[in-house]
């Protein structure tokens, strides 16, 4: 089979204000057609604004194999990404109706462990949505964005009210995330008690989590009919 030419477009530096008030720009290098998803494979170099906080952050959870993007350089306050993929909203709609719904499966999991991961090292990511999610062209998703990233180093494990006060916004951001991927409530809980999993509290607390999640999703109104307990 012929393989496809690869269309070459011209450079495009749209300008993003960084953290610290800097301008720079990202730079799109190569726009490939990529025949399972039906559209254009994004490859670019992201330019943007690092703190030492974040830089830390991310290197730390990369060393856990979480997936998160890392940059291929970075100096000072300014790091540069090479991306390669898509974000997650705009294949939202695609891989709801995808007929192989292992893939919708798959990315789902795949974040929902990693967070599990990030929290087991007392670190949030603040804002696990889908804009904050890249879908590469093997439909593998990574984190990006650690601005809202945070240490829990007063986190108490014994405490469900501790966990939660700790995770309640990336709980909220991936319960409305998956509901919007078209997950229903039991299957949204499952996602949940899989991430659980990897918190290193007790058996008694890991039974409390589900009930304190749904009472945090219900009081925020991103599930209407969450489960009775």
């Amino acid at each position: 089979m012929q393989k496809r030419p690869i269309e070459r477009r011209p450079y495009v530096r749209p300008q993003v204000t960084t953290h610290t008030g800097k301008q720079v720009g990202t730079r799109t290098r190569l726009i490939e057609f990529h025949p399972k998803i039906g559209g254009k494979l994004k490859r670019v170099l992201v330019k943007q604004g690092v703190s030492r906080k974040e830089l830390e952050i991310i290197q730390k959870l990369a060393k856990a194999r979480v997936r998160v993007e890392v940059p291929i350089l970075h100096t000072g306050e300014i790091a540069v990404f090479k991306r390669e993929g898509w974000m997650l909203q705009e294949l939202k709609e695609l891989i709801k109706k995808h007929p192989n719904k292992r893939i919708r499966a798959s990315i789902a999991t795949l974040i929902t462990n990693s967070l599990g991961k990030a929290h087991a090292l007392r670190i949030s990511h603040g804002h696990p949505h889908d804009r904050n999610i890249v879908i590469d062209s093997q439909f593998k998703p990574t984190l990006i964005d650690f601005k809202l990233a945070k240490k829990h180093p007063e986190l108490d494990w014994k405490s469900p009210e501790s966990i939660r006060t700790a995770f309640k916004e990336d709980w909220k951001w991936w319960a409305e995330t998956l509901d919007s991927l078209g997950y229903q409530v039991p299957r949204i809980q499952q996602f949940f008690e899989a991430m659980f999993k990897y918190y290193p509290c007790g058996q008694t607390v890991r039974k409390q989590l589900p009930k304190t999640l749904m009472n945090l999703l219900r009081r925020e109104g991103i599930i209407h009919n969450p489960f009775s307990y």
